[in-house]
């Protein structure tokens, strides 16, 4: 990106319009971070049966066990938009939560 300081912001830098996958890379978010590890900022989206449903900013909902979520006493500590941190761990579907 370039900076425009008369927008006050930064510019995309120029793409060949003929170019789809240029075009669609510049107006897609970036890609979630997917190396083992990572920390994710997440936000629960929903509680399904045994799963906590949450989002990090891909388009991928990821669900972590319901009791990861439980304190001591058995007690959901979460509910749905509560924005929490999570660590990425053994691939795509699986996150643990920090």
């Amino acid at each position: 990106m370039r900076d425009n300081p008369a927008a006050g912001r930064k510019t995309p830098p120029p793409v060949d319009e003929d170019d789809f996958e240029a075009l669609l890379a510049l107006h897609m978010p970036k890609a979630a971070p997917k190396t083992e590890g990572e920390l994710l900022d997440a936000t629960i989206i929903g509680i399904v049966d045994d799963e906590v449903l949450v989002t990090y900013g891909s388009k991928e909902e990821v669900p972590i066990a319901l009791g990861e979520f439980l304190d001591a006493n058995g007690q959901l500590t979460v509910k749905v938009g509560t924005p929490f941190a999570c660590f990425w761990a053994d691939g795509p579907r699986t996150a643990r939560r920090n």
